[in-house]
Parts: structure tokens; sequence; C-alpha cells
């Protein structure tokens, strides 16, 4: 990874988190609540297209690159505009708590 400066982070993504929500009988369902926002570098990795279920479903892959939270994990999702990104993988970049990078993909069951 190149070297980044605050400059670099043009992207404000939402994070999101799953949170129960009332369902008004009494019982709880999972939602999806605002976490937090960071500032970020995004890079499209890639995209495509598979027949899941007799449907037509497109999938697309970004590369996300923040100044460093441990308090974001797979278990979250980014909101990038409009579209709701999975997290599958989160790195501390060097183990050094400046950097993470955030791997994440749309259009994929969660």
């Amino acid at each position: 990874m190149a070297k980044l400066c605050s400059k670099d982070f043009t992207e404000y993504v939402e994070v999101q988190a799953i949170a129960l929500v009332s369902d008004g009988g009494g019982g709880f369902t999972e939602g999806w609540s605002n976490f937090g926002y960071i500032w970020a570098k995004i890079q499209d990795i890639s995209g495509g297209e598979a027949d899941f279920a007799d449907r037509r479903q497109t999938t697309k892959t970004i590369f996300v690159e923040a100044p460093y939270r441990s308090d974001i994990t797979v278990l979250h999702r980014l909101v990038v505009d409009g579209l709701n990104y999975n997290i599958y993988r989160v790195d501390n970049v060097d183990r050094k708590g400046q950097y993470m990078e955030i791997t994440a993909e749309t259009g994929v069951a969660n």
C-alpha cells in the first residue's frame, strides 16, 4: 500500500450494524442501523453476473482504505452511493493501527 494522507480519503461512507427492532407483537426482528461514518478511499475491484434461483444477480466488489478503527468488523456493512456492501475482510495495515483495508461486496445475501 502506498503512503496515504488525509487528502486521499474523499468518500464519506456510512457504516451499519445489525440491531434488534421491536416487531410490535412483543418480539424483535433484526434490522440494520447507523453505526457511524468513515472517510475513505474506494476502488472498484470487480463485478459480475450470475443466475440464482432463476434470477439474474449482479455483484460488485470494492476495496476500501480508511483510517483504522478497531470497532469495524465483518459483522458490519458499508453503504456507498446507496448500495449496501457486506464486509468480508478487514485488515489492520502493517498491524500499526493507522490504516485499515476493507474488502466488501454487494449483490450477495447477508
